[in-house]
């Protein structure tokens, strides 16, 4: 593999990407391949996938353009199929669909609309050249933060909200001077973005913060800012970009508040624990709360910083002086789980109690959770209940409570079994994004519940909010019987759409089904559509194989879907323009892979049946068969011994006898004349011996199986 890079772009961005082209050839003296002439069609796969295939990096230009290029989500499934590293250098700010956004989550992002030249060649330079890849997310994937779930902004001491409430009524009555003075308009900058002992006005909000921020606070900055963002206002990088700037330059509030957004990747910014991390460290010391409760929880759990339960102690107790509500909960889990102090679970419950008291409302879920871990199921419940009912009335936004007082009606304990109550928590749960909601509500629906049109109704929720399998179970509904109708099919078929959309690989595998050329239903088969399928399930395959396989309700048989892909390359019906030499390459993995033995057999018939006339669906191609023929010999040895009392394997070996036959009588009435030259008549004798003792092999072999 040469170094370099291969980069994927739309042809209406070309004077942009040759920009990109520039820096990093001219500047950097780095290698790029980019198709400044080819358009698809005959030299798609011939081409493009071999220069892919030939350098270590994948640049994928980020443009609406590029996105809706089928070429470019091609290139970009095979690069990721095939464990390229990918870039994905950005030209405009906005959000891909959910096929690109599954695809490149997780790859290193150049938002080259938020950099300056020199940030460009410097983000270039790392990526490139220090061979240093980071994990990104798209911003849309990522969670909200805890301090948002719970339903507040920022945190206040006690003697901060008393002064709101003096600086308000100084304000009242006209008396200004102290009013404007930084931290006080910082204060009631606050107190009207929050609501907090007045009417929310965001217009007065951003009236004190800028007055602030005059008078040289950088809080009051940040908080503006902040503010703008949040109302998408403004020039958005320009912002982002001075936020991590004053975080560096000490602002307490953008240290504590922008490195959540950091922490989480929020707002588009590349997600960066240790840079958060590093200002909530020295958040903490300068006694900022919520900077030592983030590092109680980094200590507590081993998050960047080494796992230290003494040290998560100390800066607990330090935000717990502050009256912090959650500083008691991470107390809590310490006394739950026994780290550092002794397991003790009353005095986990008394830590969640005061947490709760203190605002934490959360901690009602965890205290039921203790109780429920005693088998005290009846009170486990009754906190579930206390922390749903917050819930519903909007001072928890967490799903967890739904979901765990589901789990207790789904189990029958703590209260009567019902199926259909444990669903619509689950639901509620799922609602609010909480992600054991999400995993298991289609499965209860789809377990649980016995009457198809509630199943399908109860579904059609699940997949609004995005329940994993929702879809899947959606289709098997739809297709189930024997004989369903056109329409129910079709239906069906768009639920596994959208499924595989969301990343459903059983989902991908039914839309391999109902298009694929090789085995796809009447009236449904489509080459384009099965091979999209089929690259978004091998570029999560070869991304992490072990996850895919454990999302799937079947075991999955790797060489049996890069048998059916190797099929499809080589059919082209439509346009009459398959791709053999990918599909040698495909066939090759399929054959290599530890299931290899599996599709043996089929590859045996489908190399006859390239060279058969009376083979319908295949276009004959006796040179292309024997290039399976040959693939498959090489591997005789090793097969012959796993496979010699398969049922099918003495059909296997008959038909690859029968090619080899079909080559030597083909190559017979190839030989030359009287007239022929050496070399010519040596190529043939060769390839006739070749054949010859192929054949003699194939014969040996068949009377020894079964």
């Amino acid at each position: 593999m040469a170094q370099g890079a291969f980069i994927s772009y739309s042809h209406a961005d070309r004077q942009k990407v040759r920009d990109l082209v520039d820096v990093i050839t001219k500047d950097l003296n780095y290698p790029v391949w980019y198709d400044n002439n080819l358009h698809g069609g005959d030299h798609y796969f011939s081409v493009i996938a071999e220069r892919i295939l030939n350098y270590d990096y994948f640049i994928f230009v980020v443009s609406e353009n590029s996105v809706n290029s089928e070429f470019c989500t091609m290139e970009l499934e095979f690069a990721k199929s095939e464990k390229r590293k990918i870039l994905a250098v950005w030209l405009e700010d906005f959000m891909p669909p959910p096929r690109i956004r599954m695809v490149i989550s997780h790859t290193h992002y150049i938002r080259t609309f938020a950099l300056t030249d020199e940030g460009l060649r410097q983000e270039f330079r790392n990526a490139l050249l220090a061979d240093q890849l980071s994990s990104d997310v798209i911003p849309e994937d990522k969670p909200l933060s805890e301090r948002l779930q719970e339903g507040y902004k920022y945190f206040l001491r006690e003697e901060d909200k008393k002064k709101i409430q003096y600086l308000l009524k100084q304000e009242s009555q006209g008396k200004y001077a102290s009013c404007y003075e930084p931290e006080s308009a910082v204060l009631l900058g606050m107190a009207y973005e929050l609501g907090l002992h007045t009417e929310k006005d965001l217009r007065q909000a951003e009236y004190y913060y800028r007055v602030a921020a005059h008078k040289g606070s950088l809080d009051g900055e940040y908080l503006h800012l902040a503010l703008m963002l949040d109302q998408g206002r403004g020039e958005r990088a320009a912002a982002i970009q001075r936020m991590q700037a004053l975080a560096d330059a000490g602002s307490l509030m953008a240290m504590v508040y922008w490195g959540d957004e950091v922490y989480n990747g929020r707002y588009g910014v590349r997600a960066d624990k240790e840079t958060a991390y590093r200002w909530w460290k020295t958040a903490a010391s300068r006694h900022h709360p919520e900077a030592q409760y983030y590092m109680a929880y980094g200590y507590r759990i081993g998050e960047v910083v080494e796992k230290d339960p003494l040290l998560a102690l100390m800066y607990a107790k330090e935000a717990e002086e502050a009256g912090f509500p959650r500083a008691y909960r991470i107390q809590g889990f310490l006394y739950r789980y026994g780290q550092f102090v002794e397991k003790d679970l009353d005095m986990a419950i008394r830590c969640y109690r005061k947490a709760a008291d203190h605002g934490d409302l959360l901690s009602l879920n965890y205290i039921g959770d203790v109780e429920w871990f005693r088998d005290n199921f009846d009170l486990a419940v009754d906190y579930y209940r206390q922390a749903v009912d917050h819930a519903d009335g909007g001072r928890i936004k967490s799903g967890a409570p739904y979901y765990n007082l589901g789990f207790a009606y789904r189990k029958g304990k703590g209260v009567e079994q019902n199926s259909h109550q444990a669903i619509e928590l689950y639901l509620r749960g799922a609602e609010r994004g909480h992600a054991n909601s999400k995993k298991w509500a289609a499965v209860a629906i789809e377990q649980d519940l016995t009457n198809p049109q509630e199943k399908y109704n109860l579904l059609k929720r699940a997949s609004q909010h995005n329940c994993r399998r929702a879809e899947y179970y959606l289709g098997e509904l739809l297709q189930a019987g024997e004989n369903p109708s056109r329409t129910r099919l079709t239906e069906a078929l768009k639920w596994y759409t959208l499924g595989m959309e969301k990343g459903d690989v059983d989902c991908m595998r039914r839309v391999m089904s109902y298009h694929s050329m090789a085995n796809g239903k009447p009236g449904f088969r489509d080459r384009d559509k099965a091979l999209a399928a089929m690259r978004l399930f091998f570029s999560l395959w070869n991304e992490n194989s072990e996850s895919v396989a454990e999302e799937s309700a079947v075991i999955i048989n790797i060489a049996f879907y890069y048998y059916i892909y190797s099929v499809e390359l080589g059919v082209d019906e439509k346009n009459g323009k398959p791709d053999k030499d990918l599909s040698l390459f495909y066939i090759h993995k399929a054959l290599d892979t530890e299931d290899g033995m599996a599709v043996w057999d089929v590859y045996a018939k489908l190399a006859w049946g390239y060279m058969d006339p009376e083979v319908t669906w295949l276009v004959q191609d006796v040179d292309h068969g024997e290039r399976i023929a040959e693939a498959l010999f090489d591997r005789l040895d090793r097969y012959t011994q796993e496979k010699k009392d398969h049922k099918d394997y003495k059909e296997a070996l008959d038909k690859l006898k029968n090619c080899y036959e079909f080559l030597k009588l083909r190559c017979e009435k190839k030989r030359p004349g009287l007239f022929g030259g050496k070399a010519a008549v040596d190529g043939v004798e060769e390839k006739l011996r070749r054949y010859q003792s192929r054949i003699e092999k194939l014969r040996e072999l068949l009377p020894l199986v079964p």
